[in-house]
């Protein structure tokens, strides 16, 4: 009687071993399939995007003008620069533009983007993993920021130690503040003061609010104005509940969509070089991202960009004419700046691609 018992114990622990040495690797393989799902699935992205009228009418109207606005842009950039915008101009003119383009399909994001676009996206998320735990302390201690933007310096990272170091305590234009994510972070890597311009009123606001909640009253001037090429007042466009695109009238290039609880109202304009006169200002550093008024604020700041030349950090990808014309603008006042473009994240192959200038002393 007892060796049957012993048997059936045996018998019963043996099994019990085989059904969970099963579930063991079939919930192994569950795990690994879905991290291969995950990874597949991941790889590929939607090609929506903002920018797609104004870059079909640009398009439309200037096709036989793009190869000698292309060698003005490409001019003097470095080769992973050249590489990365060339396929950006495909991607508009040979995809998303073209009739077989289908707005629900996702495309491999792999073929989208460039090799070197690879590899600075694998780059970044190496950084991101790393820094992960300070942006939480930065977050939790300041206020909400973007992580790639944050692990990116707002672009400061793209520069040179020695140029850092030559506008350390100058003063910092941020046109288009949000909240005061960008101010907070120029103001506590570079010690200057930063004139923060936000025009929309909920976003000044709070911007007000994270400014008085850092402390730095003294160090931050929240400026409820948009840079424009004028002195006055003009319509600003508030789009949805994230503000998404939210500028000046004429300016805002998103095509037709629904956008929720869209507003308008007059906000005060102002030229960088007006208010550099106004307020004795000596410029180091000048960051647009103003949703494609970008080019008009170049041009309305020639003397403080041939006076001081200012590090610019600016936005080009809200419009076709902001990519292709801000640098060979620039390049026409003189100044002997050295220009990369650089995508501060890789969320999107249209998005958070920013022209950086500066001059090495």
């Amino acid at each position: 009687m007892l060796d049957v018992i012993d048997i059936r114990w045996k018998f019963e622990k043996a099994t019990k071993g085989l059904v969970k040495s099963f579930l063991l690797k079939f919930y192994k393989r569950i795990v690994h399939y879905n991290a291969v799902i995950k990874s597949e699935i991941d790889s590929f992205c939607h090609l929506e995007t903002f920018w797609i009228v104004p870059w079909k009418n640009f398009l439309k109207r200037n096709y036989s003008k793009i190869p000698k606005l292309s060698n003005d842009l490409f001019r003097n950039l470095d080769d992973n620069s050249i590489e990365s915008m060339k396929n950006l101009i495909w991607l508009y003119d040979k995809v998303l533009l073209q009739k077989e383009y289908l707005k629900y399909v996702k495309y491999d994001k792999n073929i989208l983007w460039t090799k070197s676009d690879i590899s600075n996206r694998t780059k970044l998320n190496l950084k991101i993993a790393k820094l992960k735990k300070q942006h939480k302390a930065y977050e939790a201690k300041l206020i909400p920021c973007d992580i790639s933007m944050y692990v990116n310096g707002f672009g400061l990272n793209e520069l040179p130690e020695s140029v850092l170091n030559e506008i350390k305590g100058m003063d910092v234009i941020d046109g288009g503040a949000w909240h005061g994510d960008s101010s907070i972070f120029f103001s506590q890597k570079l010690k200057g003061n930063v004139y923060a311009f936000e025009p929309n009123v909920e976003n000044h606001e709070k911007l007000c609010h994270n400014i008085n909640k850092c402390n730095l009253n003294d160090k931050i001037y929240a400026v409820n104005k948009a840079i424009y090429s004028k002195t006055g007042y003009k319509k600003f466009y508030v789009y949805g509940k994230y503000d998404l695109g939210s500028g000046l009238k004429g300016q805002y290039v998103a095509p037709e969509r629904d956008w929720v609880n869209r507003s308008t109202y007059e906000v005060q304009t102002i030229p960088l070089d007006d208010y550099h006169k106004d307020n004795n200002l000596k410029i180091g550093l000048i960051k647009l991202d103003i949703e494609g008024a970008e080019l008009n604020a170049i041009k309305a700041a020639q003397n403080v960009i041939i006076e001081y030349e200012p590090v610019i950090i600016c936005a080009i990808y809200h419009s076709p004419f902001d990519f292709f014309y801000i640098k060979p603008y620039l390049e026409s006042l003189g100044v002997n700046y050295k220009f990369k473009i650089s995508r501060l994240s890789y969320d999107s192959p249209f998005a958070d691609i920013y022209l950086i200038a500066y001059v090495e002393k």
